[in-house]
């Protein structure tokens, strides 16, 4: 303890004189590596320590004991992430990249975590880009257990690569939080024993989308799919609510992805006695079904899913979006919602930093990221880098107040939000505005 102590008083010394000698020779300080910068590497690395205020995990920003201040440093805690920052899935992929390095910088600004060993570790996000490619996602996952040894994955921004990464991760016993749609990622659970996520099923999304159309009345719709996991898993459980709601899918129409035109599937919906269209695609695919849309000249409501909830979809589609109808998340929107709301709180707070840091507000995405990235450091703070324990907390988690609703797991269920934490919201004036709902 003593030969630490010498080590640490020589080492803040050395630090001193190398200020000193900087300030007399009138050098300045390196500029620290921008966002853009760390997205241009691979991997990327962030380490983050601090607690957003009214997040319960372990000791609240700003309310540390004097005892848990000053705890000495412990080895940094790391978290692996696979995303799809580039190719088809980008504007998935990096909103989430960008969430989970604000994060990382925010923690350990503030210390890091505190660790059950009572030393305050720094956590460390190592980010690998897929490439929007399964075969790349299943190497960098098998990268981040073999060679940086995470003890907590977070992985992957498609249902494609999530599900090519599952069994990866079931083999080395390492949890992974999913930031994808399809149920198969966590289900049937015996089978999915290491796998969670924060976004909502396919399934859900389409019971929104049903009760939506029960509400309006709609019954009878055309559907246009993409020949992905997730497209196929969309139109699945379209299939399957649509009984149940009084729903007839009257035209079933898929195309393949990257497709730059689905006119003629369209056309089909537009000569049919279809009263809305639904694509189920990834934003690339649907702002191309948005400008076919118009250039047909329809009229009838067009809706799409949660994965066009960015603002990267008004951007691509520019005034050809308005009118355009998707469930999402409540972050898009959390200036419109009462204070009463009971994740007010937590999505103001996550928006405006998000927003100071990048200068454009959070997407659905970047909240999926906040989720897991909080699931795992409250994890840290009971258990430390224990893959086994970290996944017991974790399908424990009760009531837990998040980006992307109110999330909950148990030991039949990984999915951890529900279809009432959607909202649906269509874009007006350039923006995404709340829908009334009755």
């Amino acid at each position: 303890m003593y030969r630490n102590r010498s080590r640490r008083l020589m080492l803040h010394l050395a630090i001193v004189i190398s200020i000193l000698l900087l300030v007399a020779c009138g050098g300045e300080a390196a500029e620290p590596t921008s966002p853009a910068q760390a997205a241009a590497e691979t991997p990327t690395a962030a380490t983050t320590d601090a607690t957003p205020s009214g997040q319960p995990t372990g000791s609240p920003a700003g309310d540390e004991t004097a005892e848990e201040e000053s705890a000495e440093q412990g080895e940094p805690y790391r978290i692996g992430a696979v995303l799809s920052i580039t190719g088809g899935a980008a504007t998935l992929g990096a909103p989430e990249r960008d969430a989970l390095q604000l994060l990382q910088d925010q923690v350990n600004e503030q210390g890091g975590i505190l660790g059950p060993d009572g030393l305050r570790h720094p956590v460390e996000v190592i980010i690998y880009d897929d490439q929007s490619d399964e075969s790349q996602a299943v190497l960098a996952v098998t990268r981040l257990i073999e060679s940086d040894q995470v003890p907590a994955i977070i992985c992957c921004s498609q249902s494609g690569t999530s599900l090519a990464a599952v069994d990866v991760v079931t083999r080395n016993e390492v949890p992974m939080i999913s930031l994808a749609s399809s149920e198969t990622i966590t289900q049937p659970v015996e089978e999915r024993y290491w796998a969670f996520k924060p976004a909502w099923d396919n399934l859900q999304v389409s019971e929104r989308l049903m009760l939506y159309f029960q509400r309006e009345g709609i019954t009878r719709i055309g559907l246009l799919s993409v020949s992905t996991e997730y497209g196929d898993s969309g139109r699945n459980a379209l299939h399957e609510l649509a009984d149940d709601y009084g729903v007839s899918i009257v035209v079933d129409e898929r195309f393949n992805p990257g497709t730059t035109d689905v006119t003629t599937h369209l056309n089909r919906v537009r000569t049919s006695d279809a009263e809305a269209v639904v694509v189920y695609a990834l934003v690339p695919e649907s702002v191309v079904a948005m400008k076919n849309y118009r250039d047909l000249g329809m009229d009838i409501p067009i809706v799409f899913t949660n994965s066009v909830a960015t603002p990267a979809f008004i951007e691509a589609a520019g005034p050809l979006a308005e009118g355009a109808i998707v469930p999402a998340g409540k972050i898009i929107v959390y200036d419109t919602l009462p204070d009463s709301d009971h994740q007010k709180e937590v999505l103001e707070q996550f928006a405006v930093e998000y927003q100071e840091r990048y200068g454009e507000p959070p997407n659905t995405f970047a909240g999926h990221a906040w989720d897991a990235f909080w699931l795992y450091v409250r994890a840290f703070e009971k258990h430390g880098p224990d893959p086994a324990a970290i996944r017991d907390e974790i399908e424990q988690t009760s009531d837990f107040v998040g980006i992307t609703g109110v999330l909950t797991f148990s030991p039949e269920r990984h999915t951890g939000f529900q279809t009432e934490d959607m909202v649906m919201v269509v874009v007006q004036d350039g923006r995404f505005v709340a829908l009334a709902e009755e």
